[in-house]
Parts: C-alpha cells; sequence; structure tokens
C-alpha cells in the first residue's frame, strides 16, 4: 500500500516538472500505481489508460464579433486524488505567449466582458502561440478543482493578449493564495497587465466516457 502511494506521488511530481507533454509511458506508470492502491476499485482502462471520473471543456471563441480565436480547452481528472489534466488548443492568435485565466463568472450575455474578475484560487499559467497563431499544450496542475467551494466547473476560461510575468512556461509556479479574497470592487493588478481578452468560454461537464 505504501509503494502504492508513493509510486503515485513520484508520477504526480514527474508530470508537473514536465508539465508541457504527458508521456504515454507515464500514463502507463500511473495506471499501474492506481491498480497497486485501489485495486478493488471500479476502473474502467482503455488502451491501458485509466478513464477519468470527472470531466469538463470550454469552447473558446473571439470577444468580437469579427471573429479572432477560437479553439477547445479539456479538463480531466482520472481520480478524485489526481491533479487535473488540462488540454489547451487554440488557433488564431498572435505569435508569441498569452496568459490564461478562469475567471469568476461562467456569463457571456456581453460576451467575454461578463465573465467577472480572475478566480484567484486557481492557476493555469501561459501559453505560446507559434508563428501561424496555433497554441497546442498539455499538462497536469494540481492548483485547480473541478468540483467542490473551488470547481471552475461553471465559471469561464480567458485567454489574454499579454503574458502572466512568471519565471518560467508553462507558469505552474506557486499555489494561489487562500487569503485572497475572490471581490470584484478590488483592484485586478495582475488582470491589468495581461491586457485585454482575446478568447474565452464557459467551463461545462461534458461526459466522461469517450
Amino acid at each position: 500500500m505504501f509503494l502504492g502511494i508513493w509510486a503515485i506521488l513520484w508520477v504526480s511530481h514527474a508530470a508537473l516538472a514536465n508539465p508541457i507533454l504527458l508521456e504515454a509511458e507515464l500514463l502507463a506508470d500511473e495506471t499501474r500505481a492506481l491498480r497497486q492502491v485501489a485495486p478493488a476499485r471500479e476502473f474502467l482502462f482503455l488502451n491501458n489508460q485509466v478513464a477519468p471520473i470527472w470531466r469538463a471543456s470550454a469552447t473558446l471563441t473571439g470577444d468580437n464579433a469579427e471573429g479572432g480565436p477560437a479553439g477547445l480547452v479539456s479538463f480531466r481528472q482520472f481520480t478524485d486524488f489526481d491533479p487535473v489534466v488540462v488540454s489547451i488548443n487554440v488557433t488564431g492568435l498572435t505569435a508569441g505567449k498569452h496568459g490564461v485565466h478562469i475567471h469568476q463568472y461562467g456569463d457571456l450575455t456581453e460576451s467575454c466582458k461578463s465573465t467577472g474578475p480572475h478566480f484567484k484560487r486557481s492557476l493555469i499559467g501561459n501559453i505560446e502561440a507559434k508563428e501561424d497563431g496555433t497554441a497546442s499544450v498539455e499538462f497536469a496542475s494540481p492548483y485547480l478543482s473541478l468540483c467542490g467551494p473551488n470547481g471552475i466547473i461553471g465559471r469561464s476560461l480567458v485567454i489574454h493578449e499579454k503574458p502572466i510575468e512568471y519565471n518560467r512556461f508553462p507558469d505552474i509556479a506557486t499555489p494561489p493564495s487562500e487569503s485572497q479574497e475572490d471581490n470584484p470592487t478590488l483592484p485586478q493588478t495582475e488582470e491589468q497587465k495581461v491586457g485585454n481578452i482575446v478568447a474565452c468560454g464557459v467551463i461545462s461537464i461534458t461526459k466522461s466516457k469517450e
């Protein structure tokens, strides 16, 4: 039992240390570790991988009537104790890094302007678009929760025109401060630094099976 738990912690640490891509071999190790820790639990194994018990996604559209960036962001959580695996695929961006935030509200009545302030109890980071405007990245984050009091389902994901000022990319650097309150009246210093929103989408629950 102890070795199984240690294996999961090691796999999670390795994924966070190299969050750009989750290698097939790493996922296979996690699958074996899960089998050791909870052999009695009814996991669904497809192609030697654990099927996520929670799945959510956000379809991104540009923040203007003339189009702009578009894409899909998916969130998967394989067990109640695992970090959330985030897959981001976007087109139509300007080349370079762009900050990605979770915003307080899943409200697009006024396009991206009605998504509210930055939901500080979450952390995603920067994505980097190529010269052709595409960005594709997959990583695991322990600073996201799909459900619960800090859950992101029902909120919105936004992409900003400028990057977040972190020291490395992707910027899974420090957990959000629990002392910060989500008060829309407070100055959003980080929001001001990252500039305007160029794309957004509401995070919704999707089917847990393919």
